[in-house]
């Protein structure tokens, strides 16, 4: 049997050293190191990995869209940096687990505050 080779590795960055999740700025500083340490490595290997980058375009982030997307890719040399926009079911995004209750109750759909900037910002240039 030939071995398991994966060539995406997704990471999720939703702002510049990740603050919205509330990691410790020195843990970050530990994970953009293996980021970078990932990419050189696939530079000298000749590798066909792609590291790829995902940020959830939210009210809170979406000014800083074009800055986020130069850090990914720029800074952290990802190969790929992936808008996704919020669907609106809190449980699908949430950083904890929520009760499996919660599936079964109606929720709200979210409604961007800032959708005006988030389409003027979708015009990324590197």
């Amino acid at each position: 049997m030939s071995p398991i080779i994966f060539t995406l590795y997704p990471l999720s960055i939703d702002t510049v050293g990740n603050t919205l999740r509330l990691v410790k700025p020195e843990l970050w500083r530990k994970a953009e190191g293996y980021i970078r340490h990932f990419a050189r490595r696939k530079r000298e290997k000749e590798c066909d990995a792609a590291l790829d980058s995902k940020t959830v375009v939210l009210d809170d982030n979406a000014k800083d869209m074009r800055e986020i997307h130069k850090y990914c890719v720029k800074e952290l040399e990802c190969d790929t940096h992936c808008l996704q926009l919020f669907k609106g079911e809190p449980t699908q995004y949430a950083d904890y687990a929520f009760p499996m209750e919660a599936m079964l109750h109606d929720s709200k759909t979210h409604v961007y505050e800032c959708w005006d900037t988030i389409c003027d910002n979708s015009q990324i240039q590197s």
